[in-house]
């Protein structure tokens, strides 16, 4: 599926109401792109693995490595039975067997990633197409995905101190989401209240 038809789809998931909630969660799993990793086993069940945005048949790195085993069998035997040919004298030339494609036996599929606190799955241009989509949009000034950039970029800088058992610390993290949620009604205290995370997350880094 070309690049083009891959942000179509993308862009359709995002204006239907139906559907753009599932694609704000796998922004959110996906997103940044060091949360994406290979599918190394295949899923349990019968259900086929497809990419969650293009519908594709997916494939995990096992099962790509037992293809490979399964063609280095096929090109074993085909060389026994090469030798067995130039061995005969004078009688016909055995049948051997052909050689399997690759490609025939992926049947289609391409390999498989995922995300972070997500069952679903992505081929890889699905997931550099999902970068690419929201890179636009933010440069369209996209007022929504802003918000849902913002609040995964303070997600990413507060769980350091997601567990905090202080007060004042729960109290100013409290203030922080507060800002990303409602941008509108900053305050000029929220915005020391940030300074004061931005110096705790520096503290710590130096222990």
């Amino acid at each position: 599926m070309e690049q083009k038809e891959i942000l179509e789809k993308i862009e359709d998931l995002w204006k239907d109401q139906k559907s753009s909630g599932f694609l704000t969660h796998v922004l959110h799993s996906y997103l940044p792109l060091h949360k994406v990793k290979t599918v190394t086993e295949k899923p349990k069940g019968k259900r086929p693995m497809l990419c969650a945005i293009t519908g594709i048949k997916l494939i995990s790195l096992d099962e790509v490595g037992k293809l490979m085993l399964d063609q280095l069998d096929d090109m074993d035997a085909f060389k026994k039975s090469l030798l067995l040919t130039l061995d005969t004298e004078g009688n016909a030339i055995p049948k051997h067997p052909e050689l399997n494609n690759p490609k025939e036996k992926l049947k289609g599929r391409v390999l498989g990633f995922t995300g972070e606190e997500t069952n679903t799955y992505l081929s890889k241009e699905a997931a550099k197409c999902l970068l690419i989509w929201v890179q636009d949009k933010i440069l369209s000034g996209d007022g929504k995905i802003n918000w849902i950039v913002k609040k995964m970029q303070l997600n990413k800088v507060l769980k350091p101190l997601k567990d905090s058992k202080d007060k004042e610390t729960k109290k100013q993290i409290k203030t922080a989401h507060k800002i990303v949620n409602k941008p509108a009604k900053t305050s000029f205290g929220d915005l020391q209240t940030l300074q004061d995370l931005k110096k705790k997350l520096e503290d710590q880094e130096k222990k």
